[in-house]
C-alpha cells in the first residue's frame, strides 16, 4: 500500500500539520527525491540532483523498499513519466530485478 500523498493528495505531508491558532503552518523547504519521483517532476529532480543531498538519495530505498526509480514506474503514467525516468537513469539510478516486471509499463522509446 502506498502513502496517502501518492494516492493523489496535494502534498506529501500529513494534513495533521495544518495551521491552528496556536501553531503556524508547517513550512517544508523541499520534497525528497522519492516524493519528486513519485509525482514525476523531472525539473525539480534535476535541481535536487545538483546538490549533494539529492545525489545521495538516487539509489536509497524508502521504508517500503522502493527507490525513486521504482516510485516513478509505479506511479500512474503521465506525460512527465518518460523525462523523469530518463533523468533518474542519467543520474545512475540502479536498475534491479525488482524493476523487471515494471519494464512492460515503460513508455515506448526507452529501454530499461
Amino acid at each position: 500500500e502506498f502513502p496517502e500523498w501518492l494516492a493523489g493528495s496535494e502534498s506529501p505531508y500529513d494534513a495533521s500539520s495544518a495551521a491552528s491558532p496556536r501553531r503556524p503552518p508547517l513550512r517544508v523547504a523541499r520534497w525528497s527525491l522519492h516524493e519528486l519521483a513519485a509525482v514525476q517532476n523531472a525539473t525539480a529532480i534535476r535541481e535536487l540532483l545538483e546538490t549533494s543531498e539529492g545525489c545521495h538519495q538516487i539509489n536509497t530505498l524508502d521504508m517500503d523498499g522502493y527507490s525513486p526509480l521504482h516510485l516513478t514506474l509505479l506511479s500512474p503514467p503521465t506525460e512527465d513519466q518518460l523525462p523523469t525516468i530518463r533523468c533518474l537513469l542519467a543520474a545512475r539510478a540502479h536498475v534491479d530485478e525488482k524493476l523487471l516486471p515494471l519494464a512492460a509499463q515503460v513508455p515506448e522509446g526507452l529501454d530499461v
